[in-house]
């Protein structure tokens, strides 16, 4: 963060997470296991959830599947 503190991962590499798919312009909610983690260069957690989704965590990817069944109903 701005102080220099280190922060704490939401999640980690083999948790059971859910993505927003968009297939053929149809979007629904799928779930996943993390394979990947990683910064974007403006500092965005980006979880890749293996053959399913990738995208920034808390806008794509979420850690259960109300909050990614909320998102998609609020137009994500």
């Amino acid at each position: 963060d701005q102080e220099g503190k280190l922060k704490v991962l939401p999640c980690e590499i083999g948790d059971t997470a859910w993505g927003i798919r968009n297939c053929g312009g149809v979007k629904y909610v799928l779930e996943g296991k993390i394979k990947e983690i990683y910064f974007s260069k403006d500092m965005q957690l980006v979880v890749v959830l293996g053959g399913i989704a990738r995208g920034v965590y808390g806008e794509k990817i979420f850690g259960t599947k109300e909050e990614a069944e909320e998102a998609l109903a609020n137009g994500v």
